[in-house]
């Protein structure tokens, strides 16, 4: 199955929960185990609300696009990699471009291009999570735990092994904004009841 079928099919499966469950209960073995973070979502503002479903419309559209970035640096290895040679960034430098900050996304990359987002507890990249909508442990699930498999100069890798990688990073994005969009079914309904 191509790479964008797979992805029309994700999509179609996106839009209806029961297509979606099935999707998940046919994953034997839970290949892509949901990373031990608990989604809570706070009550936002009315601003941080329309961000964050914002960004979750353009976290959901990178996911199907599936032009993630590649490792240039670590032969042989994989690691974060904020944004590449290309210009490809990742999920969450992808989502802070999308806020209009690609001058902060571009200083993250030149002075540390494998950040982890957890881990920076200041700067440019807490103060964009404080105004995007999400939480830091949001955030967790967003960026890629695995980072990305090695392409620099005069490597080729097969087209399967490459194909399949961006369709691992896919699913698990996937199922990430279905989560995300869960929580926020969750809190509209909380917040109806009371």
């Amino acid at each position: 199955m191509t790479i964008r079928a797979l992805s029309a099919l994700l999509l179609f499966s996106l839009s209806l929960p029961a297509a979606a469950a099935s999707l998940e209960a046919s994953d034997p073995g839970e290949r892509f185990a949901r990373p031990a973070v608990s989604v809570s979502v706070a009550r936002p503002s009315t601003d941080r609300a329309a961000n964050r479903a914002r960004l979750l419309d353009a976290l959901q559209a990178y996911a199907v696009a599936a032009d993630f970035p590649q490792n240039d640096d670590t032969p042989g290895g994989r690691q974060l990699y904020f944004l590449d040679s290309d210009g490809r960034a990742c999920a969450v430098a992808h989502l802070m471009i999308q806020s209009g900050r690609l001058a902060d996304v571009q200083s993250i990359a030149a002075t540390n291009n494998s950040v982890k987002v957890t881990t920076r507890t200041r700067g440019a990249i807490a103060e964009w999570i404080r105004t995007s909508g999400f939480t830091v442990a949001e955030i967790m699930m967003i960026q890629e735990p695995d980072g990305y498999g090695y392409m620099g100069p005069g490597v080729v890798e097969p087209a399967a092994v490459v194909n399949a990688d961006a369709a691992r990073i896919q699913l698990r994005l996937l199922s990430v904004v279905k989560r995300l969009r869960e929580a926020n079914t969750r809190q509209t309904a909380g917040l109806s009841a009371s």
